[in-house]
C-alpha cells in the first residue's frame, strides 16, 4: 500500500514529470512574516503528519488482514482484483506464508501504484512477524521509488504493532526516509512515529508524533496529533525507540513544535484513507491545513501566520509524492517523495 508501509509506509516515492499534481495556485508576494526556511519546515511537517496518519491506519488494515491467518495455515490464493487492490498469498510452511499485494490507481486494476512482497510468520493467537520491500510506481508505470519494511507484532485484547522501514530512490540506494512507527490498537488506538530525513548535503529534518483515534474501517473526525521537528546540518540525527509507543530524535535542534486535528475516512476494501489535517506552531506562529488521499496525495496544502491569517506558501503532491510548494517571496521549491527539497 503506498502506504502499505509508509506507503508501504510514510511514503512513497519519486515522481516524474508525467505525473499529474493537485493544482497549487500561486500566494501573492507579501512583506514576510514567515521566512521560507518556517514555511518550507511547516509545509515538510504537515505532509510528514499525513502520511503517518494513513500509515496508522493502514498498517492496522494489513494486520487485519494478514491478522486472519493467524489462526491456522494460510490457503494458497490467486490474484484477483477487488477495489483497486491484488492480493496472492503462498503458503511456504504450516506458519509461514508468502504474500504480494499490488495497490492500483484504479479500481479495475489497470495502473499499478505499488506493489510489495512480504514474508509472514503468523502463530495463531499470539504474534505476527512481516518482512518485505515494496516499489512504488508513477502512472507511467516507471519504478520510482523503493522501501523496505519489517513488524513485530504482539495479539492480544490491547494488540502491538513496531514497524520500521526505509524508503530509497533506487534499489541499492541510500534512504531518503528511515522511519518507526509503534502502535497499539484496542478500544482507542494510539500510535508514536518518527523519522529522519535527508534533505540533501549533510542537511536531516528529523520528526517524532503521536497520532490517536484514528481507525483501521470507517471516519474519525476528532484524531489528535502532537508534532516536534529537529534539524540537523552535520548528518547527526539519530532515531530511537522510546518508552512505551514513542520515538525519539536525537542530535538535533528544536525546530518545530506543532499540536493539530484530523478527520479521515478509511475504506479497508480499497486500502484507502482519505482525510484532513490542521496544525498549529505556536512556537513559529503558524497554522498548516492539508488534505490526503492515499490515490490523490496532498492537496490544498497551506502555511499561513496564525496571528494574521495570512496565508504564506501553498503546496501539494501527486499520489507518490512529487509536487511543487510555492513562498510568499515569489519562489517556488520542488517536493519529492513527499519531501521539500527547495
Amino acid at each position: 500500500m503506498r502506504r502499505l508501509l509508509l506507503l508501504l509506509i510514510v511514503a512513497s516515492l519519486i515522481a516524474s514529470c508525467s505525473s499529474t499534481v493537485n493544482a497549487v495556485p500561486t500566494p501573492t508576494p507579501t512583506d514576510i512574516g514567515l521566512s521560507v526556511a518556517t514555511q518550507r519546515l511547516e509545509a515538510q511537517a504537515g505532509m510528514a503528519v499525513a502520511n503517518g496518519v494513513q500509515a496508522a491506519s493502514l498498517v492496522a488494515v494489513l494486520l487485519s488482514s494478514l491478522g486472519a491467518f493467524a489462526t491456522g495455515p494460510a490457503p494458497a490464493t490467486a490474484p484477483v482484483c477487488k477495489n483497486g487492490v491484488e492480493v496472492t498469498i503462498v503458503p511456504i510452511t504450516p506458519e509461514k506464508f508468502a504474500a504480494t499485494i499490488g495497490l492500483f490507481y484504479d479500481p479495475a486494476c489497470r495502473t499499478l501504484l505499488a506493489r510489495a512482497q512480504l514474508t509472514v510468520l503468523a502463530f495463531p493467537g499470539t504474534s505476527l512477524a512481516v518482512t518485505g520491500t515494496q516499489t512504488t510506481y508513477d502512472r507511467a508505470g516507471k519504478a520510482v521509488g523503493y522501501g523496505t519494511i519489517s513488524n513485530a507484532t504482539t495479539l492480544g485484547t490491547t494488540t502491538k504493532a513496531v514497524t520500521r522501514g526505509t524508503l530509497a530512490t533506487s534499489p541499492s540506494g541510500p534512504p531518503v526516509l528511515s522511519f518507526g512507527l509503534t502502535c497499539t490498537y484496542a478500544s482507542a488506538n494510539a500510535c508514536g512515529f518518527g523519522g529522519i530525513v535527508a534533505l540533501g548535503g549533510q542537511n536531516q529534518l528529523g520528526v517524532t508524533a503521536s497520532i490517536e483515534n484514528f481507525v483501521a474501517s470507517g471516519s474519525v473526525n476528532d484524531g489528535t496529533v502532537r508534532v516536534h521537528g529537529y534539524t540537523s546540518s552535520s548528518a547527526s540525527l539519530r532515531l530511537a525507540q522510546g518508552s512505551g509507543i514513542y520515538w525519539t530524535v536525537g542530535g538535533g535542534t528544536l525546530a518545530a513544535s506543532l499540536t493539530g486535528t484530523f478527520t479521515e475516512n478509511v475504506d479497508p476494501k480499497a486500502f484507502a484513507v482519505d482525510g484532513s489535517l490542521a496544525l498549529n506552531d505556536a512556537l513559529l506562529n503558524a497554522t498548516t491545513t492539508l488534505t490526503f488521499g492515499t490515490r490523490s496525495g496532498i492537496g490544498h496544502g497551506a502555511v499561513a501566520e496564525t496571528s494574521s491569517g495570512k496565508t504564506y506558501a501553498r503546496f501539494a503532491t501527486n499520489p507518490v509524492g512529487g509536487g511543487t510548494i510555492h513562498y510568499s517571496d515569489g519562489t517556488s521549491g520542488n517536493i519529492t517523495l513527499f519531501i521539500v527539497t527547495s
